[in-house]
């Protein structure tokens, strides 16, 4: 399925907003300090006092020369003498303070301060006034108060630019993911992720890898800009790539210094960078990896960008996992939307409401065995089974997922139904006092009330059931922190 680019999707502030991720560099502890004084002795004197500090140094006994030496060059710091002849040192503190995208941090030295240079001094910003002789200690401490000012002043810009740029990215993903969730089509929704990789992020080779269970790995869904090289690239949950274990639900990143991939199966020759995987988690389990290739020759904010393209894997987690057969009906995402939309239909034929339930049903064991929490499901299943009637179409997606719809009722029947279901199984498994006890969510849809999409109520009933799932974790979470 060829999709269009994923900017031409978003609304215009969106796309003002985020149109192209752009970098923004962090600051360094690096400076550069210009020193100036009629005097060479002086001039030496303080490059030799501060060297051993690692700042990269420039000294001009000319003051018309350190002007051109300005104009050219970044000063972070400028130890500047008043008293020199021609240029005067406050005639260069004018001409820096004249430019405002320059925020040097400037020292004066004179041996002979006046009420008049001093009180100018101070107009101009300037960070300290020291006289001659040279106190060398004091200078050296003052320099490295100086710098580590100027430093935290960086820095804090840079968080400021930073959260700003985070919150104009969280509001374009957000825009995106409006769209992912009207797709029903894994195809669509794993090119519209690519797409915003590529464009939005400004990432040159980026893929889906999706969870294999015919051949128990993980493989390429989707790619652009791998060499065919990578085509029959696969790896297994766990798998050593390059000394790293790629471990479920976590972000990994796989330096490739040498221009080499190891794996099982054999190796991969490549450029120099790193291989980035990104989780893509659903009901715990790690449906997919987003991934990207990076490149020494393009470095990239990876950090600030795999914090994002987490939020985009939450996004498409519900549209991959959907991908999956069901091992109790057999529908397909296609087929299941299919198979609604017929419900729909009919519902509005003959002008009645129709309601839609999806229950999760989440064991809460304290011992792991696989037997007990799978006879704990089967209970549910049972249980439910007697509670409904012949009217009310049971889709068992998953043995723990369960989608129930309900002709001739509306949405606040569809609440109620779901309601009395609910208590009906606490009731039953307190009574039971099973080793498992199940954590009971649902989320409820109806027609006309939402829609007669069969896509767009399937992402609604899964979007309310994620939240809801989060909500509840959230506050267990408060409880046990309270306890």
């Amino acid at each position: 399925m060829k999709t269009a680019g994923i900017m031409t999707y978003l609304c215009p502030k969106a796309r003002e907003k985020g149109d192209k991720m752009k970098h923004i560099a962090r600051p360094e502890k690096q400076f550069h300090i210009l020193i100036v004084d009629d005097e060479p002795d002086v001039l030496v004197t303080i490059a030799m006092n501060i060297r051993a500090e690692g700042y990269h140094i420039h000294k001009e006994t000319d003051p018309e020369r350190a002007l051109e030496w300005l104009a050219t060059h970044p000063c972070d710091v400028l130890i500047t003498d008043i008293m020199m002849p021609g240029v005067s040192g406050m005639d260069i503190i004018k001409t820096l303070r004249d430019q405002p995208e320059k925020d040097t941090e400037i020292i004066v030295i004179t041996g002979f301060a006046t009420l008049q240079t001093a009180m100018e001094a101070v107009q101009q910003g300037v960070y300290d006034y020291i006289q001659k002789p040279i106190d060398q200690l004091a200078l050296k401490q003052v320099v490295a108060h100086a710098t580590e000012k100027l430093y935290l002043k960086r820095q804090n810009t840079w968080l400021l630019k930073n959260n700003t740029r985070l919150l104009n990215h969280l509001s374009t993903l957000n825009e995106i993911s409006k769209i992912l969730y009207q797709l029903n089509d894994v195809g669509a929704a794993a090119e519209m992720a690519l797409d915003t990789m590529l464009e939005y992020f400004q990432l040159k080779k980026v893929a889906l890898f999706q969870w294999d269970h015919r051949t128990q790995q993980y493989r390429f869904l989707r790619q652009k800009g791998f060499s065919s090289q990578w085509n029959n690239f696969a790896f297994k949950a766990d798998s050593i790539l390059n000394h790293v274990k790629i471990t479920g639900g976590q972000i990994h990143i796989v330096p490739m210094p040498r221009g080499r991939l190891t794996f099982e199966q054999g190796h991969l020759e490549t450029e120099k960078g790193s291989l980035v995987f990104i989780p893509v988690v659903f009901q715990d389990a790690t449906q997919a990896w987003l991934a990207y290739l990076t490149d020494d020759k393009a470095p990239v904010d990876v950090e600030h960008v795999n914090r994002l393209l987490s939020i985009l894997a939450n996004h498409i987690a519900p549209v991959i996992s959907l991908r999956q057969e069901s091992g109790y009906t057999g529908l397909t995402a296609s087929s299941l939307t299919a198979h609604i939309q017929q419900h729909l239909n009919r519902a509005a034929d003959t002008m009645t409401p129709v309601g839609f339930s999806l229950f999760r049903f989440e064991p809460l064991a304290e011992n792991d065995n696989p037997l007990v929490i799978q006879d704990t499901l089967e209970s549910a299943r049972l249980k439910i089974q007697s509670f409904v009637d012949e009217e009310t179409d049971v889709i068992w997606q998953t043995v723990d997922t369960v989608l129930f719809v309900l002709p001739n009722r509306d949405y606040f029947n569809c609440e109620t139904f779901s309601d009395k279901l609910t208590a009906t199984l606490e009731k039953y498994f307190r009574k039971v006092e099973t080793p498992v006890q199940l954590d009971i969510t649902h989320s409820c849809v109806g027609y006309p009330e939402c829609g007669d999409e069969a896509s767009s109520l399937l992402w609604r009933l899964w979007t309310q059931l994620i939240q809801e799932q989060q909500r509840e974790k959230e506050k267990s979470r408060l409880i046990q922190t309270a306890d």
